[in-house]
């Protein structure tokens, strides 16, 4: 036996082989062939009869419940799908491939009523939501992208159209936004329609109706243009048409950045980028232009037509009838404040400044230059030196004919003596180089004076005075005693004190307020003004007096109400105290008397009315009287007479009882003012006596009410 024939050392048939004429595991001696490659153990070589499936094959087709059938890479081809067992059952439904675990879990379709794929389920028509697309062969309805409302493909820019209500409802270019892009504008339907070429922004169609540009264009009044109006300029960072300052005709980049003015206002001149009136140093305004040109270069400043036209010049020039030259010519000299040839005074042929001593050449009329000066003739002090100068003589001539100290023809007032043509000083001087200087004797103490304060030096001489507080010549003084002669300004209540001199100071005598002879004053001396020890409460005097101020002093008087008490006492002045007076003991209050109550207070009095009166204590009144009784009832058998009783009193009893009246009560004063109205009657203790009591004291009757 041979491996791999189809039968085993032991005549068994070989796993993957069948053998015609008997079954698997039976010995028989016919031909073997080997299984089909789906099989791992057959009965036939068909592929329907495998026993046992090969591992390539999992899946078992057909009826096994013989224990054969096919085996099956897959199920799906053949309009079946896998259970759990590994055995493939056939679709059902309308599916024509299906995916388990239920057999209405289609791959495919295979009615033409239902021909598209829904998940797994074959259904007529794919939903508005969805698109249609193939898929290994089946026709499958895919859901839109979740911005699309409709579409016709897969992804964000397949849509058909959008969701009004939505975030993302605007249609542009088969995609969902939720706002149209920046050179797009909400058209019909909510679609995104496309802005003119101009426009980098819109809200329509037309060039007329940009919101904003492209980068080469501008915004003026809805439209893009390439070049904004005149009198604008494009914004740089918002891109529109913004009006340009009111000095500029035209600007770019900003209002104030003008590239041309208007030549009828005020600042019609451009000068980098700014629009004036007058050029600054350096330009001048070009009506060609309207522009500032750089002046010439020889000028500093210039005022045009052209540049040339100078009107200051630059380094060593100066300005000569506009132009700027470096020599300014015969009859001007170069003024280097005005930076100008300026013309030379009149007596001059040539100079070298605007005076008449600045000549440097003379005309021929005064042909002689001496000090810069024109002359016909030599002036004094000059003498002839060439046939066009005068030199100057030696400063000790007066007049000479040479220029040497030697060549004098007369001679000065300081050197009056003339010797051999020279001259020599007079008393007072010295010769020091030819000239004569003063002999100041007050500082080289040459002088006699009485000290050197005193000498005042003068031309050729000095003079002498006594200084502040001496008299004399001033070369002998003696000292002033203004105290004594009465020159001092001292106040009268002031000492005078004499100085020796001024003593460094500007008077000869100094003042001090005298306060042995005069106390009470104060002062620099020469004014002393009165102490007021009243206000600065430096007085001693007593308490209850008032302080009155006094020349030289002050005094001290008791207050109303107090008196003078003289007794020792160190620390009052006048040497007395201010006690208090008793006006009641005294008697001099004014109490009503005899019904008037004096009570002293400290400084004065009070005054009160006594019991039972009234008025303020300085006027006293009577009670009024009591009423009369009632009229009695008739009679009664009279019982024994009683005692008189006194009338009841005319005002309710106070709260404590008074004391007892006196027993005979002084006759009341006749009243100096209107009683009060008398109170209301009160009852009688008892019923009345027979016969009425005896009257009181008769008092003024009661006004009327």
């Amino acid at each position: 036996q041979v491996d791999g024939d189809g039968c085993s050392a032991s005549c068994a048939i070989e796993d993957g082989w069948a053998c015609s004429g008997g079954a698997h595991g039976i010995q028989h001696t016919d031909q073997c062939e080997p299984c089909d490659d789906s099989c791992a153990t057959c009965v036939d070589s068909s592929g329907l009869g495998c026993s046992a499936c090969a591992a390539a094959f999992p899946f078992r087709d057909g009826d096994w419940m013989v224990g054969v059938g096919a085996c099956r890479q897959s199920c799906t081809p053949f309009g079946k799908f896998a259970n759990a067992s590994g055995h493939c059952i056939a679709c059902g439904g309308l599916c024509s491939t299906c995916s388990g675990p239920l057999s209405t879990d289609c791959l495919s379709c295979s009615s033409a009523d239902a021909a598209f794929l829904r998940g797994s389920t074959c259904v007529g028509e794919c939903l508005d939501s969805e698109y249609v697309s193939q898929l290994g062969g089946s026709t499958v309805c895919e859901p839109c992208h979740e911005s699309c409302l409709e579409c016709s493909g897969p992804g964000s820019t397949a849509c058909l159209s959008c969701d009004g209500n939505g975030t993302l409802s605007f249609f542009d270019d088969s995609s969902c936004v939720s706002a149209c892009p920046a050179n797009k504008f909400e058209g019909e339907n909510r679609t995104c329609a496309s802005c003119d070429s101009s426009c980098a922004s819109c809200d329509g169609a037309s060039p007329l109706n940009c919101t904003a540009c492209s980068a080469d264009w501008a915004l003026e009044a809805g439209t893009c243009v390439s070049d904004c109006m005149a009198g604008a300029f494009k914004h740089p960072q918002t891109g529109l048409c913004e009006a340009c300052n009111t000095t500029c005709m035209d600007c770019s980049g900003t209002g104030s950045n003008c590239t041309s003015c208007n030549d009828s206002g005020d600042t019609p001149f451009l000068e980098a980028g700014e629009c004036l009136g007058d050029c600054p140093s350096g330009r001048y305004p070009s009506q060609a232009t309207q522009q500032c040109e750089p002046c010439d270069s020889t000028c500093s400043t210039c005022a045009g037509p052209t540049s040339a036209d100078c009107v200051s010049c630059e380094g060593e020039r100066f300005l000569l009838s506009g132009t700027c030259a470096t020599s300014c010519g015969a009859g001007r000299y170069p003024d280097s404040l005005l930076g100008a040839c300026e013309p030379c005074d009149e007596s001059c042929d040539a100079c070298l400044g605007p005076s008449s001593k600045n000549c440097t050449a003379c005309p021929a009329h005064a042909p002689l230059l001496h000090d810069g000066g024109c002359h016909a003739a030599c002036p004094a002090q000059t003498y002839l030196e060439s046939a066009a100068a005068c030199g100057a003589c030696d400063a000790t001539c007066a007049s000479c004919d040479g220029p040497t100290s030697y060549n004098c023809l007369t001679c000065p007032s300081h050197l009056p003596h003339l010797l051999y043509s020279q001259c020599s000083c007079g008393a007072g001087y010295n010769s020091t180089g030819g000239t004569c200087s003063d002999i100041d004797e007050c500082a080289d103490g040459t002088h006699d004076c009485f000290s050197a304060s005193s000498c005042a030096n003068t031309a050729g001489g000095y003079t002498c005075s006594c200084p502040d507080g001496y008299a004399g010549d001033g070369r002998t003084c003696s000292d002033v005693d203004e105290c004594a002669d009465g020159g001092h300004t001292c106040d009268p209540r002031a000492a005078c004190t004499n100085l020796i001199g001024a003593e460094g100071a500007s008077l000869g005598f100094a003042c001090e307020c005298d306060n042995t002879t005069y106390p009470g004053f104060e002062g620099d001396g020469f004014f002393c003004t009165d102490i007021d020890e009243c206000s600065r409460d430096t007085n001693d005097c007593p308490l209850e007096s008032t302080c009155t101020n006094m020349e030289g002093n002050f005094s001290c008087l008791c207050n109303a109400g107090f008196q003078p008490l003289p007794e020792e006492c160190e620390m009052c002045h006048g040497g007395f105290n201010c006690t208090d007076i008793n006006e009641c003991e005294e008697g001099i209050d004014n109490c009503h008397d005899p019904w008037g109550v004096c009570t002293n207070t400290h400084g004065s009095f009070n005054c009160s009315c006594a019991p039972y009166y009234g008025g303020d204590g300085i006027i006293c009144y009577a009670p009024p009287p009591s009423p009369p009784p009632p009229s009695p009832p008739p009679p009664s058998p009279p019982p024994p007479s009683p005692p008189p009783s006194a009338p009841p009193p005319a005002y309710p009893s106070p709260p404590t009882s008074p004391p007892p009246p006196p027993s005979t009560p002084p006759s009341p004063p006749p009243p100096l003012l209107p009683p009060p109205s008398p109170p209301p009657p009160s009852p009688p203790p008892s019923p009345p006596p027979p016969s009425p009591p005896p009257s009181p004291t008769p008092s003024p009757p009661p006004p009327s009410p």
